[in-house]
């Protein structure tokens, strides 16, 4: 019944349904800075033939990168939503992670794309992503769990204009790779059109997703009744550093495999269709996921959803090196961790608004630092499995995910603004001196 009268709700607001839609379109270009790993042996192998001695490791490393650079964007976006607006703010993000691709499509050494790649997408992303939850919210205040999983199915669903499709543009024949995962010449040359035409693609769904988002009107607020809390306050408190844990331990294993289940897979199975399109439907499972996961933090606490997703992380990181050298065994593997793995980025945000009510959006930054530092570890993982094996690698980011679990039973599943008030009350003479 209760779900019944949310969805009557959302059904009437025409504004609301269309803002959500468009948080949808763009989620589907942000979404995309989790699918490097899907297209970077193809870049890899491009840049190869432009430059000798290339290790595919320099490509990778695009995709950590962005992610820090991400944080930037994250930072960012308050401000220039503050002092431009909220569409000028997601039309700058757009054009960032375009023109990303479009310049990268003139890349011939690593070195140029990993610095254009990772700058311009990652603070494209950063300005993007949670910008768009904001107006969704704000239409629905009481399902900001549901609202949050529909926008971020687009985050997810960009493998279907992504991994699918750049695979057919680069290889549509379903070429195999050679031992050191370079592909034919007819592949290589492809890929800067490709990287163009998805640029291109990209622009045209920033325009039409940032027509579509609006927030509605709010009252005039009296002066002086918001009070101002400090950063040195926010750090004061234990509860978001919890919170900050939590982020990074439960993200490490999903950002490093994001980034290789490709090249992983393709030293046990000489597939690239296979593992292009397991991609994709893991990204479109996914996509199911993040709808999923975050609506049942509406009516389950978090600490429960959460742990349920994480505990399955922790399953497939202990299983998936055993199982690599079987295609329907790595598929399900891969597909189900994708699902699983759908719940943190929404579900961090819902419980970030939870606790932290009107500063989310001062707040989230801080929080998403926290994943970053996630992102960044993936090129240290890297270099262990590289010199120590899969096997170490995974075994490293099992015990991480083992603190993530002790870190989401910490938290509260409550408002900490009350906290947060008293410790401002008891800093604020300090400040002042």
């Amino acid at each position: 019944m209760q779900l019944n009268n949310m969805l009557r709700k959302i059904l009437e607001s025409k504004e609301g349904i269309l803002a959500v839609l468009g948080g949808v379109l763009l989620n589907l270009i942000s979404g995309s800075i989790s699918n490097w790993g899907s297209i970077y042996p193809y870049v890899g192998s491009f840049l190869a033939s432009k430059q000798k001695g290339l290790t595919y490791s320099k490509v990778y490393n695009a995709q950590p990168f962005s992610f820090l650079f991400e944080n930037l964007g994250v930072f960012l976006g308050p401000l220039l939503v503050r002092n431009w607006g909220l569409k000028s703010c997601l039309l700058l993000g757009g054009a960032l992670m375009s023109g990303a691709f479009i310049l990268s499509s003139s890349a011939e050494s690593a070195e140029f794309l990993v610095g254009v790649y990772s700058s311009m997408f990652g603070i494209g992303a950063g300005l993007v992503t949670i910008n768009t939850l904001l107006p969704g919210w704000k239409h629905f205040p009481n399902s900001k769990g549901f609202v949050t999983g529909c926008i971020m199915t687009g985050y997810s669903g960009s493998s279907i204009l992504f991994t699918v499709l750049f695979a057919q543009m680069v290889n549509p024949r379903n070429l195999p790779p050679d031992p050191d995962l370079r592909f034919p010449k007819e592949v290589e040359e492809r890929v800067p059109w490709a990287l163009f035409q998805v640029g291109i693609l990209f622009a045209c769904l920033t325009v039409l997703g940032v027509i579509l988002l609006s927030t509605p009107a709010e009252p005039r607020e009296k002066p002086g009744s918001t009070r101002k809390v400090t950063l040195t306050t926010f750090l004061s408190c234990p509860q978001f550093w919890q919170l900050f844990c939590t982020g990074y331990c439960m993200f490490i294993f999903w950002y490093y495999f994001a980034g290789v289940y490709k090249s992983f897979g393709l030293e046990f199975i000489q597939d690239d269709h296979f593992l292009s399109y397991l991609g994709s439907a893991a990204n479109l499972v996914g996509a199911v996921g993040r709808w999923f996961w975050p609506t049942l933090i509406d009516y389950f606490s978090f600490k429960k959803v959460m742990s349920a997703a994480v505990g399955y992380q922790l399953l497939v990181c202990t299983c998936v090196y055993f199982v690599a050298d079987n295609k329907e065994a790595y598929s399900v593997a891969v597909v189900t961790v994708y699902f699983a793995t759908a719940a943190m980025y929404p579900g961090l945000a819902v419980q970030t608004g939870k606790m932290f009510k009107d500063y989310t959006s001062r707040v989230w930054p801080l929080v998403f630092l926290g994943v970053t530092l996630a992102s960044a570890s993936s090129i240290l993982l890297n270099a262990v499995a590289s010199s120590a094996g899969f096997l170490v690698c995974f075994w490293v980011q099992s015990f991480v995910l083992v603190l993530g679990l002790f870190f989401i039973w910490r938290l509260a599943e409550h408002s900490v603004l009350k906290q947060i008030m008293q410790n401002e009350e008891a800093l604020e003479p300090l400040i002042r001196t």
